[in-house]
């Protein structure tokens, strides 16, 4: 029971909300431990934060993964592993957590709030419509950006928003590529995308993520541009990885699963961090 609980409340997608530490990286704040800690605890509410999403959203999804080929194993309520009841249980004691660590921290309640909104929204109503739905999930990357940069008081550069916003882009159209190549559910043929607009969208997501990073770099400390054929490489290994095993509905799956994947991004990670500092 514990492993699908843990599976339940997707600890590993807490990675998700790695983005909250980019703004203390990119202002010279990471040697500051107060603010270190203050992002980590930002961190930690988001993720407590994220698990609620996850959780309601399963509920809501329950019969539909139940006839995805993938998900009806993956997912402990769609593979009855654990009930609906306790799923509620869990849904609301990760709500009272959230509340009470926001009762410490009520400066950032409203990038919860918001992100919170758009979330439950986005479960109940907006991921019924194609394309703009993507630009809702996009939308919860760049509150926990500009969550990060109000913690430690600083401004979120709109080139790095930017990034942001196309990866995110990026890697969700892939995901709905991979859907539509499955295309078991009826929520996705319901949505009745075009494969060749979603690749579209893909390729332009993905120029664009590049060409922001590389103005980036060049703007922000020039001996970062060694580390772009790392990216590049991340970006095109991740691209065909999600498309040639299938897992690209599970984006974090995709990159801890692959040992070279993984090795790269946490050499692009440390890499950045010690060439910057």
């Amino acid at each position: 029971m514990i492993s699908n609980i843990l599976i339940l409340i997707r600890i590993k997608d807490w990675l998700k909300n790695i983005v909250i530490f980019f703004p203390i990286i990119f202002s010279n704040n990471l040697q500051s431990a107060e603010l270190l800690i203050s992002v980590l605890k930002v961190f930690f509410i988001f993720s407590v934060t994220s698990t609620c999403i996850y959780i309601f959203n399963d509920i809501i999804d329950i019969e539909d993964d139940k006839i995805h080929k993938l998900k009806k194993f993956k997912k402990p309520l769609a593979a009855n592993t654990l009930s609906k009841n306790l799923a509620y249980f869990l849904l609301i004691f990760f709500f009272i957590l959230t509340i009470i660590l926001l009762s410490f921290n009520m400066f950032i309640i409203f990038f919860i709030a918001a992100y919170f909104f758009i979330n439950i929204s986005y479960s109940l109503y907006f991921k019924k419509i194609p394309y703009f739905e993507i630009l809702i999930i996009c939308s919860g990357y760049l509150i926990r950006l500009y969550a990060g940069s109000h913690t430690i008081n600083v401004d979120t550069s709109i080139i790095l928003a930017l990034s942001i916003f196309s990866l995110s882009f990026f890697i969700i159209s892939i995901k709905r590529l991979v859907e539509l190549n499955n295309q078991v559910t009826s929520r996705v043929s319901n949505l009745r995308y075009s494969q060749n607009i979603i690749k579209i969208l893909t390729i332009l997501s993905s120029f664009i993520f590049l060409l922001c990073s590389l103005i980036f770099f060049i703007f922000l400390n020039n001996k970062l541009l060694i580390l772009f054929p790392i990216l590049l490489f991340i970006k095109i290994r991740y691209y065909i990885l999600s498309i040639s095993l299938n897992i690209g509905e599970f984006p974090i799956d995709v990159v801890l699963k692959d040992k070279l994947l993984l090795l790269s991004c946490l050499a692009l990670s440390l890499s950045t961090i010690y060439l910057y500092y």
